[in-house]
C-alpha cells in the first residue's frame, strides 16, 4: 500500500495496492548438450534448473500453461565467430499467431581475416502471453555459431530463465 505523488502539481495524490509474487514461478534453462547450432536451427536449452506449471519445454520451444505478463531473459555465450555479425531470431505465438523478432551482435568487420571474436548476445523483454503461447529461439546467422567451450566442467554456454511477473 502506498501513495503515488505525481510531478504535475495539478493533479491530485493517488494511493494504490500492489502484489507482491512470492511463489517461485520461473523457468529456467540452460545449453551444456550441443557445441554448433548451424544456421536455421533452434538453440536448444537442455539442463532444466528450476521449472513450473506455468511454463514447459518440449522439442527445444517454451510452452505457456498460464495466462500472464511473463519476464524472458537469455544470454548466449559465443566463441571464436568469424561472421560479420551473430543473429539470433525469437519467434513467438501470441494467440496463436505468429510472431517473430531478431537480435544481432556484431562479429567481425571484414570476413576472410585470421581475426575471430567471442561474444555474448544478451536478450531481455517482458509480454504478455496466454496458455498454449510459444517461444523458440533459432540461429538465423549466415553461417553455424559455435558457442563457448565448457573448459570447467558442467560449465553453461547459454542460459534462459522465464518469470511470470503478473
Amino acid at each position: 500500500v502506498g501513495l503515488f505523488v505525481p510531478l504535475d502539481e495539478d493533479e491530485s495524490n493517488v494511493s494504490y495496492q500492489a502484489s507482491v509474487i512470492r511463489d517461485p514461478i520461473a523457468t529456467t534453462q540452460a545449453n551444456i548438450i550441443v557445441d554448433t547450432v548451424q544456421e536455421g536451427e533452434t538453440i536448444p536449452f537442455g539442463v532444466s534448473f528450476l521449472s513450473n506449471e506455468y511454463v514447459s519445454y518440449d522439442n527445444n520451444m517454451f510452452t505457456f500453461a498460464s495466462k500472464g505478463t511473463y519476464f524472458v531473459n537469455f544470454n548466449l555465450y559465443i566463441e571464436k565467430t568469424t561472421l560479420p555479425s551473430i543473429n539470433i531470431q525469437v519467434n513467438y505465438t501470441q494467440n496463436g499467431i505468429a510472431q517473430e523478432f531478431t537480435i544481432a551482435q556484431k562479429g567481425i568487420d571484414s570476413i576472410g581475416t585470421s581475426t575471430a571474436h567471442s561474444l555474448v548476445v544478451p536478450c531481455s523483454f517482458s509480454h504478455i502471453f496466454n496458455i498454449n503461447d510459444t517461444i523458440q529461439i533459432l540461429n538465423t546467422s549466415s553461417g553455424p555459431i559455435t558457442f563457448v567451450s565448457n573448459f570447467v566442467n558442467n560449465a553453461l554456454n547459454g542460459i534462459i530463465s522465464i518469470s511470470k511477473i503478473a
